[in-house]
Parts: C-alpha cells; structure tokens; sequence
C-alpha cells in the first residue's frame, strides 16, 4: 500500500484520476465507510491525522496561488489540473521550511475546526435525545 506523500506527490493520469473518482465514490456510498466517519468525527483527533488534513490543506493554498487568485480550481479541464499539480510539486520542493511552517500553522486551524464539528455534533445528539 502506498504512503500519504507518495499519494500526494503522484502526479495521475487521466485515465486514473477518473478511476480514482469512481472508486471513491463507491466506497463512499458503503454504510460501513459512512459509520466509520461519524465514529471518528466523535473521537478527539490524534496528531498524524491533524498534520496530514494540514498538509492538504497548505498542498490547496499552494495549488491556488500557482493556478492564480480568480480561477476556480474545480472548474479546469483534467489536463489542465494534472499540469497544476506538476507546477504545484515543483513549487513546495522549491519552498522547502516554508511549506512546513504553512503546515504548522495549518494543523491549529484543523484541530480547531476538528473540536467545533465534535462540539456542534455532540450538541446535535443531545438535543435529539430530549
């Protein structure tokens, strides 16, 4: 099984990207998978997990500063998001501590959020017992 960075630093296909999407789809639809998600919205979040949310997050700013501020990301062709994604590796090896520092301050916001979603869930709960 592959590693999150090597995930992360592959660069797909079209053909696979759409692969991927499919296969992610299906799996996202399995009742164990959507149990699986709530289990651990409800858990505290341990920090592996905090700093590779991190790092998809700062991997995104980094991807939107290279496509540029007014393009929507989700609206490009595949192959223009699979150049993106080129340019975007290129430019964090380029970057170097400074993408590690974005991360840093990325993994705060996550916990942050993290803590907010189990605080409105458990909220949600309660006020459906009553």
């Amino acid at each position: 099984m592959k590693t999150f960075k090597e995930l992360i630093d592959e660069v797909l296909s079209i053909g696979a990207r759409r692969a991927k999407s499919r296969q992610m789809k299906m799996m996202n639809r399995k009742a164990s998978v959507q149990k699986k998600k709530e289990r651990n919205q409800m858990r505290s979040i341990d920090m592996q997990t905090a700093t590779k949310r991190a790092t998809k997050q700062a991997r995104k700013v980094v991807m939107q500063k290279v496509a540029g501020k007014g393009k929507n990301i989700a609206d490009l062709s595949l192959a223009q998001k699979q150049n993106l994604e080129k340019r975007t590796n290129q430019k964090i090896s380029k970057m170097g501590g400074a993408f590690k520092n974005l991360v840093k301050r990325q993994v705060k916001t996550v916990k942050k959020a993290h803590l907010q979603r189990k605080k409105d869930k458990m909220a949600a709960k309660a006020k459906g017992k009553e």
